[in-house]
């Protein structure tokens, strides 16, 4: 609508992108009803995790493709795109072979090729141990746990997607959405991967406690939010931003 004077990116996975829905269900679609002044632009991607965001904004000058001058960003975080930024052997030799591979070299972010490519000694163990029997059996997946290197890496990459961001569209309005999800975190990790959001001065609007994400929220036989479940987020997203941006 080229009345409208603001713009909303969104970036993420499938959860954002809708997956399984129409064009007039997704959760950026709802935005724009739900605002009377927004076009929504929707840059998120099946399958994909925080990397591809920074990936896309590092090589693409999005501010091209909006003709609003002014708005802001919403990353849709799932918890799993944590697994999927690190390439977990499980992720890794499941589809994101080829994903972009970011690593911290003396205290800097650092764009290392792929997962494959840019670290061929751990990527080629994965490939290996995948494929052992035991592996499969306990269903085992590498690094066992998440640590404080992970949380750091991670949010460093959000840092420099809002950085990106800011240079493309001068200002700082980018926002990591908590999406509700199956829980599949401890209070810690949760409590930890906050710290480092705060830390980094990264914005962020918590919608995670909001529904319990099951049953009537998702679509029948499959685990991604139905239509209903992005309206009522996109209503209860649109008020939190409000109170956030007012304080």
């Amino acid at each position: 609508d080229s009345s409208k004077t603001d713009y909303a990116l969104f970036f993420g996975c499938s959860i954002g992108f809708g997956y399984g829905l129409e064009d007039n269900q997704t959760l950026a679609y709802q935005v724009q009803q739900q605002s009377s002044n927004t076009n929504a632009y929707n840059f998120c991607i099946s399958a994909t995790g925080t990397n591809h965001m920074l990936a896309l904004l590092q090589y693409r000058d999005l501010s091209e493709q909006v003709a609003e001058k002014n708005g802001c960003a919403y990353y849709i975080f799932f918890w799993d795109h944590l697994y999927r930024s690190i390439g977990t052997m499980h992720r890794y030799t499941e589809w994101l072979n080829t994903a972009p591979y970011y690593e911290m070299q003396q205290k800097k972010l650092v764009r290392n090729k792929s997962f494959k490519d840019g670290r061929p000694f751990i990527s080629g163990w994965y490939e290996r141990l995948y494929q052992t029997n035991i592996v499969k059996y306990f269903k085992t997946d590498l690094p066992l746990k998440l640590n404080e290197s992970h949380f750091d890496l991670v949010t460093e990459m959000v840092l420099e997607s809002k950085k990106a961001y800011e240079k493309q569209f001068g200002n700082d309005r980018f926002y990591l959405v908590f999406y509700p999800s199956y829980v599949a975190y401890t209070p810690d990790e949760m409590r930890i991967f906050k710290a480092y959001l705060t830390r980094k001065k990264i914005k962020f609007i918590d919608l995670s406690n909001e529904i319990v994400y099951q049953g009537k929220y998702t679509l029948a036989g499959d685990g991604h939010p139905n239509a209903e479940t992005n309206k009522l987020l996109a209503n209860l997203l649109l008020q939190k931003k409000k109170k956030q941006h007012l304080k």
